[in-house]
Protein backbone atom coordinates (compact mmCIF):
# COMPACT_ATOMS: atom_id res chain seq x y z
CA UNK A 1 0.00 0.00 0.00
CA UNK A 2 1.18 3.31 -0.11
CA UNK A 3 3.09 2.83 -3.45
CA UNK A 4 1.58 6.23 -4.97
CA UNK A 5 2.17 8.06 -2.72
CA UNK A 6 5.80 7.13 -2.82
CA UNK A 7 5.89 7.71 -6.46
CA UNK A 8 3.88 10.74 -6.69
CA UNK A 9 6.11 12.67 -4.09
CA UNK A 10 9.18 11.44 -5.57
CA UNK A 11 8.02 13.13 -9.03
CA UNK A 12 7.07 16.02 -7.07
CA UNK A 13 10.37 16.55 -5.66
CA UNK A 14 11.92 15.99 -8.89
CA UNK A 15 9.78 18.54 -11.03
CA UNK A 16 11.59 21.97 -9.73
CA UNK A 17 14.78 20.17 -10.61
CA UNK A 18 13.57 19.26 -13.69
CA UNK A 19 12.06 22.36 -14.77
CA UNK A 20 15.44 24.18 -14.10
CA UNK A 21 17.59 22.03 -16.27
CA UNK A 22 15.61 20.06 -18.76
CA UNK A 23 16.03 23.00 -21.63
CA UNK A 24 20.08 23.38 -20.59
CA UNK A 25 19.87 19.78 -20.74
CA UNK A 26 18.38 19.32 -24.37
CA UNK A 27 21.26 21.96 -25.69
CA UNK A 28 23.65 20.49 -24.41
CA UNK A 29 22.73 16.81 -25.30
CA UNK A 30 23.71 15.78 -22.22
CA UNK A 31 20.32 14.96 -20.86
CA UNK A 32 21.41 11.29 -19.85
CA UNK A 33 24.44 12.23 -17.36
CA UNK A 34 22.94 15.29 -15.59
CA UNK A 35 19.26 14.08 -15.14
CA UNK A 36 20.93 10.94 -13.15
CA UNK A 37 22.19 13.70 -10.82
CA UNK A 38 18.70 14.86 -10.72
CA UNK A 39 17.36 12.21 -9.83
CA UNK A 40 20.13 11.21 -7.18
CA UNK A 41 19.71 14.63 -5.89
CA UNK A 42 15.72 14.81 -5.49
CA UNK A 43 15.66 10.94 -4.35
CA UNK A 44 17.98 11.86 -0.98
CA UNK A 45 14.70 14.32 -0.19
CA UNK A 46 12.13 11.73 -0.26
CA UNK A 47 11.56 10.53 3.51
CA UNK A 48 12.73 6.51 3.96
CA UNK A 49 9.59 6.49 6.15
CA UNK A 50 5.83 7.98 6.90
CA UNK A 51 4.13 7.81 10.09
CA UNK A 52 0.30 8.05 9.97
CA UNK A 53 -0.91 10.61 12.61
CA UNK A 54 -4.84 9.89 13.35
CA UNK A 55 -6.74 13.08 12.53
CA UNK A 56 -10.66 13.40 12.26
CA UNK A 57 -12.51 14.78 9.44
CA UNK A 58 -12.29 18.54 9.68
CA UNK A 59 -8.65 18.14 8.26
CA UNK A 60 -9.62 17.94 5.06
CA UNK A 61 -9.10 20.69 3.08
CA UNK A 62 -11.72 19.67 0.25
CA UNK A 63 -14.22 17.14 2.44
CA UNK A 64 -16.95 16.82 -0.42
CA UNK A 65 -14.35 15.40 -2.76
CA UNK A 66 -12.77 13.15 0.15
CA UNK A 67 -16.28 11.88 0.59
CA UNK A 68 -17.23 11.68 -2.85
CA UNK A 69 -14.99 8.55 -3.03
CA UNK A 70 -15.19 7.17 0.29
CA UNK A 71 -19.28 6.53 0.08
CA UNK A 72 -19.68 4.53 -2.52
CA UNK A 73 -17.19 2.39 -1.25
CA UNK A 74 -18.39 2.35 2.38
CA UNK A 75 -21.68 1.88 0.57
CA UNK A 76 -20.31 -1.58 -0.46
CA UNK A 77 -19.03 -3.11 2.11
CA UNK A 78 -15.64 -1.60 2.93
CA UNK A 79 -14.77 -0.62 6.54
CA UNK A 80 -13.22 2.29 7.79
CA UNK A 81 -9.89 2.22 8.81
CA UNK A 82 -9.25 5.98 9.48
CA UNK A 83 -8.26 9.41 8.84
CA UNK A 84 -4.66 10.53 8.80
CA UNK A 85 -2.04 12.93 8.37
CA UNK A 86 0.82 11.22 6.76
CA UNK A 87 4.03 12.39 8.83
CA UNK A 88 6.91 13.98 6.70
CA UNK A 89 4.73 15.05 3.88
CA UNK A 90 3.09 18.52 4.60
CA UNK A 91 -0.56 18.92 3.75
CA UNK A 92 -1.10 15.56 3.19
CA UNK A 93 -4.27 13.94 4.15
CA UNK A 94 -5.31 10.02 3.91
CA UNK A 95 -8.22 8.06 5.00
CA UNK A 96 -8.18 4.13 4.94
CA UNK A 97 -10.71 1.33 4.84
CA UNK A 98 -10.56 -2.24 3.66
CA UNK A 99 -12.70 -5.11 2.37
CA UNK A 100 -11.49 -7.97 4.72
CA UNK A 101 -12.92 -10.24 2.18
CA UNK A 102 -11.28 -9.73 -0.72
CA UNK A 103 -8.26 -8.20 0.70
CA UNK A 104 -8.42 -4.93 -1.03
CA UNK A 105 -7.26 -1.55 0.88
CA UNK A 106 -8.63 1.38 -0.32
CA UNK A 107 -6.55 4.94 0.77
CA UNK A 108 -8.51 8.51 -0.30
CA UNK A 109 -5.53 11.03 -0.41
CA UNK A 110 -5.48 14.80 -0.51
CA UNK A 111 -2.11 16.79 -1.17
CA UNK A 112 -1.76 20.36 -1.95
CA UNK A 113 -0.41 20.41 -5.71
CA UNK A 114 -2.26 17.06 -6.66
CA UNK A 115 -5.56 17.11 -5.67
CA UNK A 116 -7.48 14.30 -4.10
CA UNK A 117 -7.24 10.65 -6.12
CA UNK A 118 -8.11 7.18 -4.93
CA UNK A 119 -6.17 4.37 -5.07
CA UNK A 120 -7.18 0.40 -4.57
CA UNK A 121 -4.05 -2.01 -3.50
CA UNK A 122 -4.18 -5.68 -2.92
CA UNK A 123 -1.07 -7.22 -1.12
CA UNK A 124 -0.82 -10.88 -1.89
CA UNK A 125 1.22 -13.69 0.09
CA UNK A 126 4.41 -13.64 -2.00
CA UNK A 127 4.70 -10.02 -1.77
CA UNK A 128 4.01 -8.85 -4.82
CA UNK A 129 1.15 -6.25 -4.96
CA UNK A 130 -1.22 -4.89 -7.46
CA UNK A 131 -2.25 -0.87 -7.70
CA UNK A 132 -5.41 0.59 -9.60
CA UNK A 133 -5.39 4.37 -8.71
CA UNK A 134 -7.42 7.59 -10.08
CA UNK A 135 -4.17 9.28 -9.74
CA UNK A 136 -2.77 10.65 -13.54
CA UNK A 137 0.38 8.57 -14.01
CA UNK A 138 3.35 10.29 -12.40
CA UNK A 139 5.81 9.44 -15.04
CA UNK A 140 7.69 6.66 -12.58
CA UNK A 141 8.55 3.35 -13.78
CA UNK A 142 6.56 0.73 -11.62
CA UNK A 143 8.64 -1.67 -9.69
CA UNK A 144 9.05 -4.78 -11.51
CA UNK A 145 6.04 -7.67 -10.42
CA UNK A 146 4.09 -4.82 -8.75
CA UNK A 147 0.97 -4.46 -11.44
CA UNK A 148 0.42 -0.24 -11.32
CA UNK A 149 -2.58 1.02 -13.09
CA UNK A 150 -3.52 4.54 -13.50
CA UNK A 151 -6.76 5.36 -14.58
CA UNK A 152 -7.80 9.15 -14.24
CA UNK A 153 -11.43 10.01 -13.96
CA UNK A 154 -12.99 6.56 -13.21
CA UNK A 155 -15.60 6.46 -10.70
CA UNK A 156 -15.07 4.32 -7.34
CA UNK A 157 -17.26 1.10 -7.83
CA UNK A 158 -15.56 1.29 -11.63
CA UNK A 159 -12.56 1.44 -10.90
CA UNK A 160 -13.21 -1.33 -7.89
CA UNK A 161 -14.94 -3.45 -10.86
CA UNK A 162 -11.72 -3.41 -13.12
CA UNK A 163 -9.58 -4.11 -10.02
CA UNK A 164 -11.39 -7.44 -8.92
CA UNK A 165 -11.81 -8.03 -13.13
CA UNK A 166 -7.88 -7.26 -13.81
CA UNK A 167 -5.71 -8.06 -10.72
CA UNK A 168 -3.39 -11.31 -10.52
CA UNK A 169 -5.30 -14.28 -9.47
CA UNK A 170 -2.91 -15.23 -6.60
CA UNK A 171 -2.83 -16.36 -3.26
CA UNK A 172 -3.71 -13.10 -1.32
CA UNK A 173 -2.51 -11.62 2.27
CA UNK A 174 -4.92 -11.17 4.80
CA UNK A 175 -5.77 -7.14 5.70
CA UNK A 176 -7.84 -5.81 8.95
CA UNK A 177 -8.81 -2.62 9.20
CA UNK A 178 -7.03 -2.86 12.20
CA UNK A 179 -4.18 -4.13 10.69
CA UNK A 180 -4.00 -0.78 7.54
CA UNK A 181 -2.30 1.81 8.88
CA UNK A 182 0.89 -0.07 10.11
CA UNK A 183 0.85 -2.11 6.44
CA UNK A 184 0.55 0.89 5.04
CA UNK A 185 3.56 2.78 6.83
CA UNK A 186 5.69 -0.81 6.01
CA UNK A 187 4.98 -0.94 2.60
CA UNK A 188 5.68 2.78 2.14
CA UNK A 189 8.95 2.08 3.61
CA UNK A 190 9.49 -1.27 1.69
CA UNK A 191 8.90 0.52 -1.56
CA UNK A 192 11.24 3.35 -0.74
CA UNK A 193 13.95 1.29 0.15
CA UNK A 194 13.84 -0.56 -3.03
CA UNK A 195 13.75 2.74 -4.81
CA UNK A 196 16.78 4.10 -3.31
CA UNK A 197 18.63 0.87 -3.39
CA UNK A 198 17.57 1.02 -7.56
CA UNK A 199 18.02 4.78 -7.94
CA UNK A 200 16.04 7.23 -10.32
CA UNK A 201 17.26 6.31 -13.74
CA UNK A 202 17.35 9.43 -16.77
CA UNK A 203 14.56 7.75 -18.42
CA UNK A 204 12.57 8.56 -15.13
CA UNK A 205 13.67 12.24 -15.21
CA UNK A 206 12.44 12.73 -18.40
CA UNK A 207 9.37 10.86 -18.26
CA UNK A 208 8.37 12.72 -15.15
CA UNK A 209 9.07 15.79 -17.23
CA UNK A 210 7.40 14.94 -20.03
CA UNK A 211 4.06 14.16 -17.82
CA UNK A 212 4.13 17.38 -16.03
CA UNK A 213 4.56 19.27 -19.33
CA UNK A 214 1.43 17.77 -20.92
CA UNK A 215 -0.31 18.26 -17.88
Amino acid sequence: MSYVIGALILALVLWPFVRRALALLILRGAVRTVARGIGEDALARVPDRIQLERRNATAWSNRAAADALATPLLDAGFEDAGTFAVGAMPGVICRLMVEPRDAIGAAIYEHPKAGTWLELVTRYADGATASFSTLKPTGMAPRPGHTSVHAPGTQPLALLERMRAERPLKTLAPLTAATYPRTFEAAYAEHMAWRKRMGVSAEDVVAVAKNRKAA
